[in-house]
């Protein structure tokens, strides 16, 4: 599964920077104190996969195809320090991608 997402980040011209995914364990809430399956990290480039409130396998795949989206979005130059507005349409247009890796991996 991991390597899917990075030799898709290949494939759409992330060679030198492309981001990994790691699988993370926690309880600690993110940005406006919610439960999260996964985030980027603009700082290291890297998606994270919170284990903890991810379901099953197809849980795995929607939130490894989200964090893909957020990885393209930060390397095309987002900040993510837009309007709450701007953060909740870009997280809608994610968690859509995310989606739609698992009906292609189904």
């Amino acid at each position: 599964m991991i390597n899917f997402f990075e030799n898709n980040s290949i494939f759409l011209g992330y060679k030198d920077n492309k981001p990994k995914n790691k699988i993370i364990d926690t309880k600690t809430t993110g940005r406006d104190n919610k439960q999260i399956k996964g985030f980027h990290s603009i700082q290291t480039n890297d998606s994270y996969i919170n284990k903890e409130y991810v379901k099953d396998n197809e849980d795995l795949i929607k939130t490894a195809g989200t964090e893909m989206q957020r990885a393209i979005d930060s390397n095309e130059g987002s900040k993510f320090d837009q309007s709450k507005e701007y953060r909740n349409e870009r997280a809608k247009y994610s968690q859509h991608k995310g989606d739609n890796v698992v009906k292609y991996t189904n």
